[in-house]
C-alpha cells in the first residue's frame, strides 16, 4: 500500500511575514468599514457579496470540521489500512469514489482530507477525494439534475468528467510526488502529547472511554480544524468578494460562439465567484443561451477543485509547490475535457 506518513509543520513563512501580510490585510479591509466606495466599489454592494459567501462557506466547513473531529477520535488507523489497498491507480479510483460517501462540497472537504492524512490515507486516494468528493456527492448530482431539468448528458458529464479529472490528477501527484515532499499540514498545537494537538491519547485501536468523552474530544478536533482552516477562508472568501463586487459578467456577450474562450472564460469566472458546490448548477444554467453547455459544463467542474478561497485553505494541507503543480494540471486538464465535450459531445447530442 502507498505510504503517507507525513509530518506536522510549521508554516514555510515565518511568524514575522505571515504577522506583517494578516496586519495588511485587516488594514485593507478595515477600508471598507470607513470608506463608502473604496477602490471604486460600494461597501453596501461588498459587505453583501461577502456575507453572501462567508455564510455559505463556513457553514459548510463547520459541517467538514465536525466530521473531520469524528474521523480522528472513531476511525482507527488499522480501518483505513484494511479497506484502502491496492496500487496508486486503484487508491485514486477508490478515493475519488469516497465522495459517494462523504457528501459534503468543497468547503467542507479540506478539514476531513486533512484528518484522514494524518490518520495514513494513501496520497494519491486523498487527493482524489479532495477533488471528487465535491462533484461525485449524490447531494450535486441531484441539485444538477434539478437545475437542467434532467438533461442526463450534461448530469452524466459532469459526474464522469470531474470523477475522471480527479482520479487522473491523483494518479499523476502520487508519481511525482510522496506524501512528505507535499504535504505540509501546520498545527498550532502540534507539540503536545497528543499527535492530534491534545493532551489525551486516542491512538489505541480500542478506545475503552466513555462515549461522551470521546465524543467530547471530536468536538476539540472539530474546533481546532476549524480555526485553523478558517484563517484561510477568511482571507480568500474577501478577496472573492472584492472581484465578485467589481466584475461585470456582460464581458461574455461578445464571445459567446468561441468555445475555446468561452470554456476558459467560464473556469475563470467559477474560481472567482467561489460558489459552493451545491449550488452551481443553478447558477451555471442562467448562462444558458448565452455561454455554450461545455462552458457552463467547464464552470460546473473546474469551480468545485479551485477558486480563490480554496487555493488559500489548501495551504492548511499542501507546500506552494504542490498547489502550483495542482493549479496547473487541473486548469489544463478541465480545459481539455471541455473541448472534448464541445466538439464531440454537445454537438452530437444537439444541446
Amino acid at each position: 500500500m502507498q505510504q503517507s506518513s507525513i509530518s506536522v509543520k510549521k508554516p514555510v513563512v515565518t511568524t514575522a511575514l505571515m504577522n506583517i501580510f494578516y496586519l495588511t490585510f485587516f488594514c485593507i479591509a478595515g477600508l471598507f468599514f470607513l470608506l463608502e466606495s473604496p477602490f471604486g466599489i460600494p461597501r453596501n454592494v461588498f459587505a453583501i457579496t461577502y456575507a453572501s459567501i462567508a455564510l455559505e462557506a463556513f457553514s459548510f466547513m463547520l459541517i467538514g470540521s465536525l466530521v473531520s473531529g469524528l474521523v480522528e477520535v472513531f476511525i482507527p488507523k488499522s480501518f483505513i489500512e484494511k479497506v484502502i489497498l491496492g496500487n496508486r491507480y486503484g487508491l485514486a479510483a477508490w478515493g475519488g469514489a469516497m465522495g459517494l460517501i462523504f457528501p459534503v462540497c468543497e468547503c467542507a472537504i479540506v478539514p476531513i482530507v486533512r484528518r484522514l492524512f494524518k490518520k495514513g490515507l494513501p496520497f494519491s486516494a486523498g487527493i482524489a477525494f479532495l477533488l471528487a468528493g465535491p462533484i461525485v456527492n449524490p447531494i450535486v448530482i441531484w441539485s444538477t439534475i434539478v437545475a437542467y431539468q434532467g438533461n442526463w448528458v450534461v448530469v452524466i458529464s459532469r459526474t464522469l468528467f470531474g470523477y475522471g479529472i480527479a482520479v487522473t490528477v491523483g494518479i499523476v501527484a502520487g508519481s511525482l510526488f510522496s506524501a512528505k515532499d507535499a504535504i505540509e499540514i501546520s498545527d498550532t498545537s502540534a507539540h503536545s502529547k497528543c499527535g492530534c494537538g491534545h493532551d489525551h491519547d486516542h491512538s489505541h485501536e480500542q478506545d475503552h472511554r466513555p462515549l461522551l468523552l470521546r465524543i467530547n474530544d471530536a468536538l476539540l478536533h472539530a474546533r481546532d480544524d476549524f480555526f485553523d482552516v478558517g484563517r484561510y477562508l477568511i482571507v480568500g472568501t474577501f478577496i472573492a468578494a472584492v472581484v465578485r463586487s467589481s466584475m461585470d459578467v456582460n464581458i461574455f456577450d461578445q464571445v459567446s460562439g468561441l468555445s475555446f474562450i468561452t470554456i476558459p472564460a467560464m473556469m475563470f469566472l467559477a474560481f472567482i465567484l467561489n460558489l459552493c458546490s451545491e449550488a452551481d448548477a443553478f447558477v451555471a444554467v442562467s448562462f444558458r443561451g448565452l455561454v455554450p453547455i461545455a462552458g457552463q459544463l467547464a464552470f460546473m467542474i473546474f469551480g468545485p477543485m479551485l477558486d480563490v478561497k480554496q487555493i488559500l485553505m489548501y495551504r492548511s494541507i499542501f507546500n506552494r509547490k504542490f498547489i502550483i503543480f495542482m493549479v496547473t494540471i487541473i486548469t489544463v486538464l478541465v480545459f481539455v475535457y471541455s473541448l472534448f465535450f464541445a466538439h464531440f459531445i454537445e454537438t452530437a447530442a444537439l444541446l
